[in-house]
């Protein structure tokens, strides 16, 4: 990842480089962005250029793989490195993008539980009667 942007405003691209050159070097090429300021976070990346370079053996950063995975590109180019025809791998895409949407709505659950939680216990604290003084 190459940081660009201003202070307190960073803007990374997601770029093929070789691994001796400095971070913010010259680079190959390319691959995508990701923008973390924006919430959510805006990632975009070419999915041809990153299974171009996963093929001819670059090896990502572990922040990159996190963002390739979560894309489910590492997961097309694991499929691919198989051997599987290309029905093949898209069929396993969409099982794959189905199981990714179940998470996200199981964690969306999940966090609105524990959130309503949080809140009930708040209330709870500020209605319980003070305790008589003690004469």
């Amino acid at each position: 990842m190459q940081r660009g942007g201003k202070t307190h405003r960073p803007f990374y691209k997601i770029v093929a480089t070789h691994g001796t050159r400095k971070r913010d070097g010259d680079y190959i090429e390319r691959i995508g962005s990701y923008d973390s300021i924006v919430t959510p976070p805006k990632v975009t990346i070419d999915e041809a250029k990153a299974l171009k370079w996963l093929s001819q053996g670059a090896q990502p950063s572990d922040t990159v793989k996190s963002l390739l995975r979560k894309a489910g590109i590492l997961h097309k180019w694991r499929l691919t490195a198989k051997g599987m025809a290309a029905e093949e791998i898209q069929a396993e895409m969409e099982k794959w993008r189905a199981k990714q949407g179940e998470k996200a709505a199981a964690k969306r659950i999940k966090k609105t539980k524990a959130l309503k939680k949080k809140t009930e216990t708040k209330a709870e604290v500020k209605t319980e009667p003070a305790a008589p003084a003690a004469e």
